[in-house]
């Protein structure tokens, strides 16, 4: 489960289970593919196992974007009180959006099957467990 890349769905746990402020750059509508290790390993399975798969480039995310503001409302359903602060986007900070994963669909078969809705609320779940054995 553990993310330890830390980008922006760990950052904003890690700082919500501080009892820290979320900092979103921009005003929280910029698009992200997020992914659940679920569907990851899944995919990833596949393309070992896959003769196709051979030489092939796969995108192996959930393949539909959703907002950085959506993610930021679904943690603070699970961490009471935090706060969320926006501040202007980095102008280099490139736009993003839905990956397109019919070719790991139509060659492996992929079906990723957790959306941030339930992916996020799970990676939060194990975070939370993960932050109590850390602070014993």
């Amino acid at each position: 489960e553990r993310c330890v890349s830390r980008r922006v769905s760990q950052i904003f746990i890690e700082n919500a289970v501080q009892g820290l402020d979320i900092t979103i750059n921009g005003d929280g509508s910029d698009l992200l593919d997020f992914t659940y290790i679920d569907d990851l390993i899944q995919g990833t399975t596949l393309a070992v196992e896959k003769e196709e798969a051979k030489n092939e480039i796969f995108n192996l995310t959930y393949g539909e974007a959703r907002t950085i503001g959506e993610m930021a409302e679904i943690l603070k359903n699970h961490f009471n009180g935090t706060k969320i602060n926006y501040v202007p986007k980095d102008s280099l900070t490139p736009d993003r959006g839905t990956l397109k994963v019919n070719k790991a669909q139509n060659l492996l078969g992929y079906k990723p099957q957790y959306p941030i809705d339930s992916g996020y609320p799970k990676y939060i779940k194990w975070y939370k467990k993960f932050w109590d054995t850390l602070k014993k």
